[in-house]
């Protein structure tokens, strides 16, 4: 195998790596423990779909006049050939790649629920396919792959990607916490006119008049308003509420001035940040914020009828 790449990592591969890597972090939400069958079989179909979309990828990479097949097998063929002209030897992985392809046929055509055992696997191998495929044609890591770059808001990516810079690094609480603030960015861009405007982040108790027409200030009530129109927007937008409880749970909230600082509240007794839930917080932030600008476009586009 060469020393050096002869590939360089073009502006619409990085963009096809990014779907890839889109489809990996996809799988492994659907992939958790905590959520339903369905959404664990969906995991597998995912998975595989992430790999024939690597496969893909490098394909066209390596040869971009040729039309990638519309089969698995034909691909991973096609791909063989490619490498073997490059002295590259073989796809790597090819028996962990077809063993994750077998239990999505099995998922898909024959209705058969993987076990949390063979999810693991697939997880693992999808994961060291990828790493593996995207070192040997563009000498990278798949960490170097920002699915960040898809968000279109401007502060909110800046933040996006330099959350999964501070996560190369190992920098956990930087990278949880511009995660975080990436994601209030879009949160606060859902239209108003779904749940209501919000109150300004000064204000601090609502205004109550009683039956005697004696006023006071009430924070519970505030507080309750709030609640309800975050719960409001939750349900409009599709948010899972366990998983974007164990969110805050871990990342807490954080909001960011136009002046670049950003103020971040995490609860004292929080769970300690791990290599393993810091991914876990930058991943969903990453996903839910391009699922919500997604998703706020089509109400846009629905409002303005």
């Amino acid at each position: 195998m060469p020393e050096e790449p002869c590939l360089q990592l073009d502006p619409p591969t990085r963009r096809r790596l990014t779907l890839v890597k889109q489809l990996y972090r996809r799988g492994l939400h659907l992939s958790d423990r905590h959520r339903t069958k369905s959404d664990h079989t969906l995991s597998v179909i995912v998975f595989d779909f992430a790999i024939e979309t690597a496969l893909k990828t490098a394909t066209s990479a390596l040869d971009p006049d040729r039309k990638p097949s519309t089969t698995f097998e034909g691909v991973l063929q096609q791909c063989d050939e490619l490498f073997a002209d490059k002295e590259w030897g073989k796809v790597p992985d090819r028996l962990n790649i077809n063993y994750v392809h077998g239990l999505r046929n099995n998922a898909q055509h024959h209705a058969q629920h993987p076990s949390e055992s063979l999810i693991d696997e697939c997880r693992i191998y999808t994961r060291d396919f990828l790493e593996h495929l995207v070192q040997r044609v563009w000498n990278i890591s798949l960490s170097f792959v920002h699915t960040a770059e898809l968000v279109s808001n401007a502060r909110a990516k800046e933040h996006l990607l330099r959350s999964e810079g501070c996560l190369e690094r190992g920098e956990l609480e930087d990278a949880v916490k511009y995660a975080a603030a990436g994601l209030q960015v879009v949160l606060d861009r859902a239209p108003s006119a779904l749940a209501g405007p919000d109150f300004p982040s000064s204000a601090c108790a609502i205004r109550v008049e009683e039956a005697d027409g004696k006023a006071r200030s009430s924070k519970q009530l505030l507080e309750t308003v709030r609640a309800l129109r975050n719960t409001g927007l939750r349900i409009w937008l599709g948010l899972d509420a366990n998983r974007h409880e164990r969110f805050r749970g871990l990342a807490g909230s954080a909001v960011s001035s136009l002046g670049g600082e950003i103020q971040w509240f995490r609860r004292p007794n929080a769970e300690a940040l791990t290599p393993e839930n810091a991914e876990w917080v930058v991943s969903y932030c990453v996903e839910t914020a391009l699922e919500l600008e997604e998703r706020t476009k089509q109400v846009g586009d629905l409002l303005s009828l």
